[in-house]
């Protein structure tokens, strides 16, 4: 049987048990997961989208394909972790399950960490010393954090980026902070989510996210890292944020301003039709 044979078994043995129409696609390496939304009592908006990524746990997210459509729940593998792809794979048809529950209005919130809790058969997160040696035989140099999180600087010229790793929802997650902003309109909200969720569509692990505190909006990328990260998931996870926060680091920025969010979502349209 050829590889490609193989990952194609794996696969579809690891989606057989999962429920609903979750879809495989092959492309350069990578598997993607792909499911429709399911029905809602009212439209999901891209800011409702970017705010359930935040509560998403593994590799589940919401995104925009680059195409145009509708938002879409979307999973990203690699296709070289071929020993532990068919686990991998049932792991996030429960994400994408849990995700899609949550997206309809279920009460699926308690529901959301659990997989990533459950998949002991990955190995447990590193200590931080561990997580700083695995990063530098991958060429990352770690910035301790007081908290015990390590902090990365990005590639991100022009612009000042960093990256921290830190334990969330029984894994490891490397978030990267785009902006935090005070009074965003409706209309920039929809901007700023539908570049977001766009780019993610684009960039492979890449989630966007955001989360609110009375009147202040957080917005940022970030990538789960399952189990027990190697030195090539680190680099992946880091390179994958490095590449999203060029594409939108500065430009998620200006749409809190009403005049360039207006000019953006115009674009889009045009796009659109």
């Amino acid at each position: 049987m050829t590889a490609n044979a193989l990952i194609r078994e794996a696969v579809l043995g690891g989606i057989s048990a999962s429920r609903g129409s979750i879809t495989p696609r092959y492309d350069d390496e990578w598997v993607m997961l792909v499911a429709p939304l399911g029905l809602q009592e009212a439209p999901l908006t891209p800011w409702d989208a970017l705010l359930l990524n935040a509560k998403s746990a593994g590799q589940a997210k919401l995104v925009l394909p680059s195409g145009g459509g509708a938002i879409e729940i979307r999973a990203e593998l690699p296709a070289s972790d071929e020993p532990r792809l068919a686990d991998r794979v049932r792991r996030a048809c429960r994400e994408m399950q849990q995700l899609g529950a949550m997206a309809a209005g279920a009460d699926a919130a308690g529901e959301a960490g659990t997989s990533s809790r459950q998949s002991s058969e990955e190995g447990l997160a590193p200590e931080g010393s561990d997580l700083a040696a695995i990063a530098a035989e991958g060429g990352w140099n770690s910035i301790p954090r007081s908290n015990g999180r390590l902090a990365f600087d990005l590639e991100t010229p022009g612009q000042f980026q960093q990256a921290v790793i830190g334990p969330h929802g029984g894994d490891l997650r490397a978030l990267a902070t785009l902006a935090v902003v005070r009074g965003l309109s409706a209309r920039s909200r929809r901007a700023s989510a539908e570049l977001l969720l766009a780019v993610a569509g684009i960039v492979r692990l890449v989630r966007a996210g955001a989360v609110e505190d009375q009147d202040e909006a957080t917005l940022f990328f970030e990538v789960s890292l399952c189990g027990a990260p190697t030195a090539g998931d680190v680099d992946e996870a880091l390179s994958a944020l490095a590449v999203g926060c060029r594409m939108a680091g500065r430009e998620v920025k200006a749409l809190a301003d009403e005049e360039v969010a207006r000019t953006y979502l115009a674009a889009r349209d045009r796009d659109a039709q």
